[in-house]
């Protein structure tokens, strides 16, 4: 088990890879993987900032990349996230 890699990026595994594996974002200070927020299938960047939600949820914040259950005030859901009411 590896606690440091040359070449790549370790993994919460202790292995040393070229990316990350699906769950897990690289924390480029640190060089090493770690683990999504649990809204998230998959992250990038950020432990929260989700590329795909975990299955029950969607994006309710879709600029932020921001999963959950339901759609915050002012908000409704329509093809699994979250839109802004807007009034004319």
């Amino acid at each position: 088990e590896c606690i440091d890699c040359e070449n790549g990026i370790l993994t919460l595994e202790g292995i040393c890879q070229s990316e990350c594996p699906p769950g897990q974002f690289k924390d480029i200070k640190m060089n090493k993987c770690e683990k999504c927020s649990s809204e998230c299938l998959t992250c990038y960047e950020e432990k929260s900032k989700c590329t795909f939600c975990a299955n029950g949820l969607f994006f309710i914040d879709i600029q932020n990349q921001i999963c959950g259950e339901k759609c915050p005030t002012s908000f409704f859901k329509f093809s699994e996230t979250c839109h802004k009411w807007e009034i004319q």
